[in-house]
């Protein structure tokens, strides 16, 4: 048998592999992105992230306003600035704005004159009382005198009894002077009182100005001896249980976030916190006098967020920290 040994090849190339496939990196990948979130977001429960706004946080408290119910000068102002005050005290004095002069009384001014001419009667008879009633007493030496010439005693005892005679006259007249005197003072009087009791109008009176409520004074906007204006503050101050806020600026964009807080953490400057809750969102749009193209064009919308205490127990502390810039903090 005949062996035939067929020419071969040697070749130091490895030997071949299976086409490489990227499916499987691939999937760990996608493992190990699904990882990482779901660890970042365990991560967000435990340590939500919070955003700080302290530029124009501000401790507001309620201010309310005295009004001159009317016209005048500021006769006196009692309280001071800074200083508390009850309710019902008074508080200022307006003089009037008018100085109102009383109606002349004819009835008046004739009793008057009658009454001076009446005193002056008086006085007038009391003195010839007095002149005759002197004469009723001679002296030691005339009556010795008289005693011994009997006619001469006779004459003097005539005249005495005249003289008696007007001096008694003189007393009944002085008398129903008096008497008529009497009449006139009590028709006087009752006159007087009559005019007293005489309202007079509102502007011819002084206008006390008397706390409403118990507060603390702010502020005095006119001055004693000052002229004030009906319908314009005279003095503005903070009531005792005035209401208490926190008022912010934040950016437009965030009003979503805002109104689905429950509830936010304010920051005082020495790091008290205490909790607030949402009063109101305003836009500051509308204290601006631009009109709706320049705001949208210029970007000058924003908000104006007003926090009250979420526990009215809180609002002593709030108060401390009046027109202190503070911190808030919410979750995003």
């Amino acid at each position: 048998m005949n062996l035939y040994n067929r020419k071969s090849f040697i070749s130091a190339a490895p030997e071949g592999r299976p086409p490489s496939s990227h499916n499987s990196s691939v999937t760990q990948w996608i493992y190990f992105l699904i990882v990482i979130v779901l660890f970042g977001y365990l991560l967000y429960l435990l340590f939500k992230p919070y955003y700080m706004i302290e530029a124009n946080g501000l401790v507001d408290v309620e201010v309310r306003e005295v009004i001159a119910e009317r016209s005048g000068v500021l006769e006196e102002i009692y309280v001071a600035a800074n200083q508390p005050f009850s309710k019902g005290d008074l508080l200022a004095r307006i003089a009037p704005e008018k100085y109102c002069i009383a109606e002349d009384d004819t009835q008046l001014e004739k009793l008057a004159y009658d009454m001076d001419v009446l005193n002056t009667e008086i006085r007038t008879l009391q003195q010839e009382q007095g002149y005759f009633s002197a004469l009723l007493k001679p002296a030691n030496g005339m009556l010795r005198a008289l005693e011994v010439n009997a006619s001469l005693f006779k004459e003097q005892q005539k005249e005495q009894q005249s003289v008696q005679h007007t001096v008694n006259k003189l007393g009944l007249d002085i008398q129903r002077a008096k008497a008529k005197l009497a009449i006139m003072i009590s028709r006087r009087d009752s006159l007087l009182l009559a005019r007293q009791s005489r309202p007079l109008a509102p502007d011819c009176l002084m206008k006390d100005v008397l706390a409403f409520e118990d507060g603390l004074v702010t502020d005095i906007r006119v001055p004693a001896q000052a002229y004030a204006e009906k319908g314009r503050p005279i003095l503005k101050y903070s009531p005792t249980d005035a209401t208490v806020s926190v008022i912010f600026l934040a950016s437009a964009d965030l009003y979503e976030s805002f109104s689905k807080q429950p509830q936010l953490v304010v920051i005082f400057p020495d790091g008290v916190e205490s909790q607030a809750s949402i009063d109101r969102i305003e836009s500051t749009a509308t204290q601006n006098n631009s009109n709706l193209n320049d705001l949208l064009g210029r970007d000058k919308v924003s908000l104006k967020i007003v926090l009250v205490p979420a526990d009215t127990a809180d609002n002593g502390l709030w108060r401390v920290y009046e027109r202190l810039p503070v911190s808030v903090r919410g979750v995003r």
